[in-house]
């Protein structure tokens, strides 16, 4: 009988046992009804498992006991409906699948069910512009959806809303910082900044009609020029690219509160779920596209299980035209326009000198590759030119400090070592050679 306790053990690990013939026989077996028929049908539930196990071919994932809830999420891996419910999403969902696994129609999918059941979602949406054709399926349920392109967001980073106004000022300082990479002094110069344009716009007495823009931050930057001098023009050039982006600036922007509301798609350009090595080894060689590795937050059933979506069929498309007609959704809230930086230009903040020292041949073609191919490794432009990495180094240096390039680290280098790409500045197109 041991060996029985043994495909027990097995079999209760791997779900062998769930339907109402495993059930009863696990409790004959706890009864100690087991007799060599009872032993007999439990060896052939598990065999088949173990042979799967044995050629490397048993998936290491427990099936989800998650069948209670108004979202349904889509199939496990025996066709059975997976569902919990929709306030367990404000805990978050995390979902994984490969490339061209269909991760947008996992999302587009579950929107639809959100906006049945009335709960607003927003889907933010990078590359593909996707999300988008939903529209006219939102609306067949009765729901608007907004496609807010870039162009037409009306959000004012400085303003606060109900929040406490020094908690979010912190906080968004701190995000500037980490989004345009500005370097430590920088951090201290926009706070200051940012923090006397709230006493300016009265916002520490309390006044909430009209907050500042990060317009006004960058043209106070710009007026006092005795501040250090690096961090400061590192402010200017990097904020006045994220400025070039918006469509106008905004005393009083859409509240988020109010934008809650309503379903929207953020349009843009531009974890390991604590899963154990055998799932990981796993996931590697059999998620196929269409499956995916979910957890959830809540509820009993935490840990991590598979599952596919139905296709959908999206046969709609929504262009441009009519994605800036349903932002007319959003023409009662309030905002309150700028008009000051309705054509606001960057000032012209670095003057190279006459008597700088002129780029040598070598340095020209360093230059060239950079702008040539924007976005590779510093030895590839080593290569590129044929120098070795010290000269490389040495000429890397003065296009930085000369600002004709810029380094970002990223976390791609061999032996665990950063990689040093490099981006062209303004300066490095208008080199004549």
């Amino acid at each position: 009988m041991n060996d029985v306790f043994q495909d027990i053990l097995f079999g209760v690990e791997h779900d062998a046992f769930d339907d109402r013939l495993g059930r009863a026989m696990v409790q004959a077996w706890r009864s100690g009804a087991c007799d060599e028929v009872v032993a007999r049908l439990i060896r052939d539930r598990v065999r088949p498992l173990r042979t799967s196990e044995a050629f490397g071919q048993l998936s290491p994932f427990r099936k989800p006991r998650l069948k209670q809830g108004e979202v349904p999420i889509g199939l496990d891996m025996d066709r059975e409906w997976i569902a919990y419910p929709a306030q367990w999403l404000t805990s978050g969902v995390l979902d994984i699948s490969n490339t061209g696994g269909g991760k947008s129609n996992r999302v587009s999918f579950s929107a639809l069910q959100l906006a049945a059941l009335g709960v607003p979602c927003w889907l933010i949406d990078n590359y593909k512009r996707q999300f988008r054709h939903l529209r006219r399926k939102f609306k067949r349920l009765g729901v608007e959806l907004v496609i807010l392109r870039i162009e037409d967001w009306k959000f004012n980073l400085l303003q606060a809303g109900s929040c406490d106004p020094r908690t979010y000022l912190s906080t968004i300082v701190d995000l500037l910082v980490r989004v345009l990479e500005l370097p430590p002094r920088a951090r201290s110069i926009l706070n200051h900044a940012c923090h006397e344009l709230y006493r300016q716009f009265g916002v520490w007495n309390g006044k909430r009609d009209a907050w500042p823009t990060l317009f006004d931050a960058y043209e106070w930057v710009h007026r006092h020029s005795e501040l250090n001098a690096a961090a400061r023009e590192a402010i200017l050039d990097r904020l006045s690219s994220l400025l070039l982006s918006f469509r106008g600036a905004y005393r009083l922007g859409w509240n988020p509160i109010e934008l809650a509301q309503h379903c929207v798609v953020l349009e843009s350009r531009g974890a390991d779920m604590g899963l154990n090595t055998q799932q990981r080894d796993w996931a590697r060689l059999h998620l196929k596209p269409g499956m995916f590795i979910g957890q959830v937050a809540e509820g009993d059933w935490r840990e991590p299980f598979l599952f596919t979506v139905p296709l959908l069929q999206v046969s709609d498309t929504v262009g441009d035209e009519e994605a800036h007609d349903s932002v007319h959704a959003l023409d009662s809230l309030p905002v309150v326009p700028a008009t000051e930086f309705a054509h606001w230009e960057p000032h012209h903040i670095v003057e190279l000198s006459s008597q700088t020292k002129p780029l040598t041949d070598t340095e020209l073609r360093y230059v060239q590759a950079v702008v040539a191919t924007p976005g590779k490794p510093s030895s590839f432009y080593a290569r590129t030119i044929g120098v070795s990495g010290k000269r490389a180094a040495e000429i890397r240096a003065r296009l930085v400090k000369e600002n004709y390039v810029r380094e970002h680290e990223l976390a791609t280098g061999q032996r665990g070592r950063n990689a040093i790409v490099l981006e062209p500045l303004p300066a490095a197109f208008t080199i004549k050679t």
